[in-house]
């Protein structure tokens, strides 16, 4: 629910007006303040302004008298809050004297509550129009979610206990943007958990939770889920959303690539239905490009996305014998891959994610020596290349290894078909049973 911080100066009786108002429209607000009055308690949380501007994610000041506690707690929202989070109304105040008392807080949004309303009820439907009208929807950047996973994942967990409230917003966006960072730093389990504790947005929520179903069932390069675990994915991801926000391309564009990638799956566990499934897999992947190309922001998180898209797109025109598109597909994958690798080293992402994505774009390197017909010694090149960066890979990061063996068993079976491998193919194995002992296994 959306938690408001009501500030005011010489006029409470109007503050907590508004936030009655606010009440009835599904808003959490607090009037900045004391508990004085025990009838008021719904609005005070105590002395502690500062505690109480903490758990707030937009701001109302009510500016009737320029008092000094009203100007610092403008300080202190200002550097807390997006300007697009703070709303400032002017009582009996022209604009041109509060800018001038207050010039440093020029440029944001700002209403002079008209001088005809003159009793709190029509002061406060105006206040809390004005309010509603002129929300911004907050954008989350996705790359943020990388950058500082720790400080969300702390988020995530005061959120579940009840400390910090996040507007609906946001938590969809974060959600949805949490992904990515989940699989990289193998905290899948830890966000599905989080997700079902969630008041969310009911397709979205079943979008995500599908997701991370899907990534746990495949988790293992030898994974071969059975139809019975992947028919209810394919039920949960075949519907497009209902929910209508400044994110739907994107949750759009992962249930569509989900969708695609449980077709897949589903291509292996019934053969006699494997090409009819691949078709459904091809349109699937298709359909998330399209979301993805309406997104005007090519930053990293769209690379990677489009980087796994053109992947999964690649391999199945190639399984549908159409080798030549499939291969362009995966030329594409392999350069947006480098893309993302280059921007998130650019926004000092973690190793663990740059590690990854470098084993990624090795990936497909295996994906385009599978299908193609490279002469032997390119692919031996190649293989020699992939090994020793998997030797440097596996220095630097133990967790989480699921690319590591996808590499491999990709590698392998590259190697083991060609005579004049088998030295690399015997250099694969060691490499496999040296991150067996990390994972702790045999």
């Amino acid at each position: 629910m959306e938690q408001i911080f009501i500030a005011w100066g010489r006029n409470k009786n109007l503050a907590i007006k508004v936030a009655e108002k606010l009440k009835e429209k599904g808003y959490n607000p607090i009037v900045g303040g004391d508990e004085k009055n025990p009838k008021e308690k719904d609005y005070y949380l105590g002395k502690e302004v500062l505690n109480q501007i903490k758990k707030a994610s937009k701001a109302i000041i009510l500016a009737q008298q320029l008092r000094p506690n009203l100007m610092f707690e403008f300080g202190i929202l200002f550097e807390r809050l997006n300007p697009a989070s703070i709303f400032i109304f002017l009582i009996g105040i022209k604009r041109s004297k509060f800018f001038t008392e207050a010039s440093d807080l020029a440029g944001i949004r700002c209403f002079e509550v008209p001088t005809d309303k003159k009793d709190i009820e029509e002061r406060a439907n105006f206040i809390v129009e004005k309010f509603v009208e002129n929300l911004v929807p907050t954008i989350i950047d996705p790359e943020s979610l990388f950058i500082k996973w720790d400080d969300w994942k702390n988020k995530f967990n005061s959120i579940k206990k009840g400390e910090v409230k996040e507007s609906q917003v946001v938590l969809n966006q974060v959600i949805l943007h949490s992904l990515q960072p989940a699989y990289y730093f193998g905290e899948i389990n830890f966000l599905k958990d989080f997700v079902s504790k969630l008041e969310l947005d009911s397709s979205l929520k079943t979008i995500i939770q599908s997701a991370c179903e899907y990534y746990m069932l495949t988790e293992l390069p030898d994974s071969r889920p059975e139809l019975g675990e992947l028919l209810p994915l394919k039920e949960s991801l075949n519907n497009p959303i209902s929910i209508k926000s400044t994110i739907k391309n994107w949750v759009e564009l992962v249930r569509n690539d989900f969708l695609g990638l449980v077709y897949r799956r589903m291509s292996e566990s019934l053969k006699e239905q494997k090409i009819n499934y691949l078709e459904k897999s091809k349109k699937a992947f298709e359909n998330s490009i399209r979301y993805l190309e309406k997104i005007p922001e090519k930053r990293a998180c769209w690379h990677l996305w489009k980087g796994y898209i053109y992947r999964n797109l690649g391999r199945t025109y190639c399984e549908l014998n159409n080798r030549e598109k499939g291969l362009e597909f995966l030329k594409e994958s392999q350069k947006h891959r480098r893309e993302a690798y280059s921007a998130f080293k650019a926004l000092n992402v973690s190793d663990i994610v740059l590690n990854q994505i470098f084993l990624e774009i090795k990936i497909v390197d295996l994906d385009i020596m599978r299908y193609s017909t490279e002469e032997l010694e390119s692919k031996k090149q190649k293989l020699t290349e992939i090994i020793e960066a998997l030797k440097v890979q596996g220095k630097l990061i133990v967790r989480p290894l699921i690319l590591w063996n996808k590499v491999i068993v990709l590698a392998k079976d590259v190697a083991e078909r060609e005579a004049n491998l088998q030295g690399i193919y015997r250099d694969l194995e060691q490499i496999e049973n040296h991150i067996r002992k990390l994972k702790g296994g045999s």
